[in-house]
């Protein structure tokens, strides 16, 4: 028999911990199959485009191992779903007694018609890989090679969804001296796009920011939130498109508060709540980590002269406020790479994230 088998299954008609509780007693009812494991029930509230309020989901992940062949498989479960007087629809987000898909068979690989393996949209739905998480944390997607845990922790409890035709924008978040520009550069070129390039070489005011002139440090920071906003505004992107960015709209906060007296502060957190509204929300965020040591290596080479007098403690400093954004975060999935084990200068590697971005995305 076949092990490390995982499905998924949820419910939000009658009594959806009733309905899973017989679904997986159907289940065990199919000859040659039988259910190792499973999670505990999860409840989220369903993904939904059309501005209604359905019920609540119950979820969660089965482990079975069985002799079937996959299709073979997909049709028992689509019976138990018939069984159950499920009602098929080609309308999304619609209420279901019953749902059943196939999320892993071992390490395969599949696409046919009928079925897709690993399930193209389990990465983005944190009440699956909760589950996965919760009974197989250590496995490895087939795909990406990451393992559930930290494919859990990449999603921060959201549950995401990306229309096909729909613009996908990359941005990049971490410390200065990361690897931010250079990897995005070598990004945009495999996506065949114009790279979205913070304009702190603009910026008038902060090589004075940096000498200690504190006259200006608001200007420097509004400077950058205007560019930002204009940059990233929403009107600027195109559907069925990839950008790249090496920033992020919602990280100026983090210098403003570093740089700004709580006066100064006030009055730029006001006019960043102004421009918000119009700013495009990521579809991925990559954020880069590594040493302060390291980022102050990659600055000293790039050879800024503004940048001579960054030190280690305010690259920590960063480091921590990004931690904080992160842990509120709730827009897009954020895959953290770890800069110190790559050279993002050299085409293969950069090549190894951006098959990792196009599977989250889904963009062939």
């Amino acid at each position: 028999m076949q092990s490390n088998i995982f499905l998924g299954l949820g419910s939000n008609l009658g009594e959806p911990e009733m309905n899973l509780r017989r679904a997986l007693e159907l289940i065990r009812s199919i000859a040659d199959a039988e259910i190792s494991e499973t999670s505990s029930f999860i409840y989220t509230l369903p993904l939904t485009r059309d501005g209604s309020n359905p019920p609540k989901y119950c979820n969660c992940v089965a482990r079975i191992r069985t002799g079937l062949e996959p299709a073979e498989l997909l049709d028992r479960l689509q019976e138990i779903e018939d069984q159950m007087g499920r009602s098929r629809t080609t309308q999304k987000w619609q209420p279901r007694i019953i749902d059943i898909d196939i999320l892993l068979w071992g390490d395969r690989i599949i696409n046919t018609q009928r079925l897709t393996v690993p399930h193209s949209q389990m990465h983005l739905r944190s009440f699956v890989m909760e589950g996965m998480d919760e009974i197989a944390a250590h496995l490895r997607h087939p795909v990406t090679g990451d393992t559930m845990s930290v494919m859990y922790d990449r999603l921060n409890g959201g549950d995401y969804y990306f229309e096909k035709d729909r613009p996908k924008l990359i941005v990049f978040a971490g410390a200065i001296g990361v690897g931010k520009t250079t990897l995005a550069e070598g990004l945009s070129i495999l996506f065949g796009t114009e790279l979205i390039h913070e304009e702190y070489d603009k910026n008038p005011f902060l090589p004075l920011v940096y000498k200690g002139n504190n006259d200006v440090k608001l200007d420097s920071e509004l400077f950058f939130l205007s560019s930002s906003a204009s940059q990233l505004k929403k009107s600027c992107f195109r559907d069925n498109r990839v950008y790249v960015a090496d920033f992020m709209f919602e990280k100026s906060p983090i210098y403003a508060r570093h740089w700004l007296d709580p006066g100064d502060y006030d009055v730029f957190i006001k006019e960043y709540r102004a421009l918000e509204k119009e700013a495009a929300e990521p579809s991925l965020v990559i954020f880069l980590e590594d040493t302060a040591e390291n980022c102050l290596e990659r600055i000293k080479i790039r050879g800024r002269e503004y940048e001579k007098k960054i030190g280690k403690d305010f690259l920590v400093e960063l480091e921590k406020s990004y931690e904080e954004l992160f842990r509120q975060w709730n827009k897009c999935p954020v895959i953290r790479i770890d800069a110190g084990s790559y050279d993002f200068r050299l085409a293969d590697e950069v090549r190894i994230i951006e098959e990792k971005i196009r599977y989250y995305l889904g963009i062939s």
